[in-house]
């Protein structure tokens, strides 16, 4: 459960944007920049508590198929298929959940890429939001967008969000 702790500086064309952070180090190191610069231009931040350690920590499922037929046919039949199959088909954009930042935290193993994770439902291009901000966000933030309308690809190649397509 993650819950707003603040918000930073907001302007009539800001993006609206989750904050995770892996470690309240992250956490402090990021809110201080963002505060000495002012805010973060262009975002409306919605800062989440770090999340605790689980209990637990369990091994992430394997990623190799399974060579036991009913296990495979198990799987199958819970949707847990792995590589393509005839009957299955790509998320609709409309189905597609959005992204989970809590849960990107409590499996991050990196100890510098990613210990601050910014999240936006919707943007123009990441890259482009990266661009203009990198002294306030420093090095190993991440920023990660559920939809974008203007995103770029290597070459100059256009990203293209699926629900103008139809």
């Amino acid at each position: 459960a993650s819950a707003a702790a603040g918000s930073s500086h907001v302007d009539a064309e800001a993006v609206p944007m989750h904050a995770f952070f892996k470690d309240e180090v992250a956490l402090k190191e990021f809110k201080q920049r963002v505060e000495q610069a002012g805010g973060l231009e262009g975002a409306s931040l919605t800062w989440h508590e770090v999340p605790q350690p689980p209990a637990e920590h369990a091994p992430p499922p394997s990623s190799t198929p399974s060579t036991d037929p009913a296990a495979s046919a198990a799987a199958s039949a819970a949707g847990g298929t792995h590589g393509p199959s005839s009957t299955s088909r790509a998320p609709q954009p409309d189905t597609v959940p959005p992204f989970q930042g809590q849960q990107y935290m409590a499996h991050l193993t990196s100890n510098a890429m990613g210990r601050v994770l910014l999240a936006a439902p919707d943007i123009t291009s990441t890259q482009d939001f990266v661009r203009g901000r990198v002294h306030v966000l420093g090095s190993g933030v991440v920023v990660v967008a559920d939809r974008q309308t203007s995103g770029k690809g290597r070459g100059g190649n256009q990203w293209q969000y699926m629900a103008h397509l139809t």
